[in-house]
């Protein structure tokens, strides 16, 4: 997971290659979207991915807590 922060913001997120079942992340990563426009990660999972959704938001926010 590659956090991206500029001028304050989080201007994107990248997952690597240390990837699960494609199906539930393509869902998942929707999440992406939500975090970056609330610039943090209090946001809702998505319905159908709950395990994958929180796994990005957890990862999200170890990683600004690394930054």
């Amino acid at each position: 997971m590659t956090v991206t922060v500029s001028g304050g913001k989080i201007t994107a997120i990248e997952i690597g290659d240390n990837r699960e079942d494609e199906k539930w992340l393509a869902r998942a990563e929707s999440v992406i979207d939500e975090i970056i426009a609330a610039n943090g990660t209090d946001v809702d999972t998505v319905s159908g991915a709950t395990f994958s959704s929180s796994g990005i938001i957890e990862a999200v926010s170890d990683a600004l807590k690394d930054a």
